[in-house]
């Protein structure tokens, strides 16, 4: 029987804290432990989570300082020995197979190379109402066709708290200690199971999403007028400077860190995502496209090329 770490990363979660972490407890899978790290939460949190280690010795908590979502997560992961790991946010609720399933997965596969389970999930909203039975529906996302292109490079649609991985990926994760630049740790691990392992889509959700005012991401509803109203009002192109500066320098940092590992086609694309970086976005985006690697669907397409074009403006105007 495999091993199970649930990890979870909590900050200011008392609202819906213990819905989730009753919904973990309950599955129908029992074989796990649940290690949550308190990220400096500044309410009832820490209590609540105190309150389930006394009373369940398969939950351990460790309390520290705000470091913010993502190296909290890595933080919680990094001493964890199991076969499977799988990540959880504060404020969704599992189905009662959701472990048993990711099991199901790993028990057939080769655990000597990084492998990574993800799945669909139902969008909820802060009353548990179904808002859309797909989050990849729900954001215009086609998971099975992007795994199979080279979308991930990027542009991320792996779910964090749908996604398992294998101790292969994890300890891979670490090879040279916590790394930089992550633009999100689901991405990162994506990244990892893409270019040196395996992954796999799960289009059953696996759990109910929680959409609410306070999601550090959350999901919402694409639509061509949404990336219109965004490029009118100037949003558009602040995103895209932000997006570039992120997917270049984590791109960058993933190169450095798995060169030994990445097929020469590999380092190819990581490098065309690195030149967004460059001073002149539009040449970047350009490298990418001539490099097969987009974003799903025209729309975000077309909004990266005109935003890319806005900035180049932009940047020429103040030479």
């Amino acid at each position: 029987m495999m091993n199970v770490a649930v990890i979870l990363s909590a900050y200011n979660g008392e609202t819906y804290l213990r819905e989730q972490i009753d919904s973990i407890l309950t599955q129908s899978y029992q074989n796990f432990k649940l290690y949550i790290r308190d990220d400096g939460s500044q309410d009832q949190t820490r209590k609540i989570l105190q309150d389930y280690e006394e009373k369940d010795a398969r939950v351990t908590v460790f309390c520290g300082e705000n470091v913010g979502c993502i190296h909290s997560f890595l933080l919680a992961a990094k001493d964890v020995d199991a076969d499977i790991y799988l990540f959880s946010d504060q404020d969704d609720i599992w189905m009662k197979e959701k472990i048993a399933w990711a099991v199901t997965y790993f028990e057939q596969q080769d655990s000597s190379i990084p492998q990574l389970y993800h799945s669909d999930l139902c969008v909820v909203d802060s009353r548990m109402q179904k808002l859309h039975d797909s989050f990849m529906s729900y954001q215009g996302l086609d998971a099975a066709d992007a795994m199979q292109k080279k979308t991930l490079f990027i542009q991320n649609f792996v779910v964090g708290c749908s996604m398992a991985v294998n101790k292969c990926l994890l300890e891979r994760l670490f090879i040279k200690g916590i790394p930089e630049d992550i633009a999100m740790h689901d991405w990162w691990m994506a990244l990892i199971a893409r270019t040196q392992g395996q992954m796999y889509f799960d289009s059953r959700a696996t759990l109910f999403y929680r959409q609410h005012e306070r999601n550090v991401l959350g999901a919402q509803k694409r639509s061509l007028a949404t990336y219109i109203r965004a490029l009118v009002s100037g949003q558009g192109i602040k995103r895209f400077v932000k997006f570039r500066s992120l997917a270049a320098a984590q791109a960058e940092s993933f190169l450095k860190t798995y060169q030994a590992y990445l097929t020469p086609e590999y380092q190819s694309d990581l490098k065309a995502v690195c030149s967004l970086g460059e001073k002149q976005g539009l040449t970047g985006v350009y490298r990418c496209f001539s490099s097969g690697i987009y974003l799903q669907g025209i729309c975000r397409n077309l909004a990266l090329i005109y935003a890319a074009f806005c900035d180049y403006l932009l940047c020429f105007k103040h030479r």
